[in-house]
């Protein structure tokens, strides 16, 4: 079978392609800075952890550690 294609249907998926290109860029520069938010609350959290852990500490040795 032989598929002919025209000028216009090449530039029309031409077209298509480029746009999906745009709209897949807009996507991965999303997901980029969403990753950077998770990233910087994933951080937060991390130094959260290590501030309960310490008052735990302070507070076991204060008053669950006989004298």
């Amino acid at each position: 079978m032989k598929y002919e294609i025209s000028a216009s249907d090449i530039s029309r998926n031409a077209a298509m392609l480029k746009e999906n290109a745009v709209l897949l860029r807009s996507k991965a520069e999303k997901l980029i800075r969403r990753l950077h938010e998770v990233e910087a609350t994933q951080h937060e959290v991390e130094i959260n952890l290590e501030h309960t852990k310490a008052t735990a500490r302070t507070l076991h040795s204060k008053f669950l550690t006989p004298p």
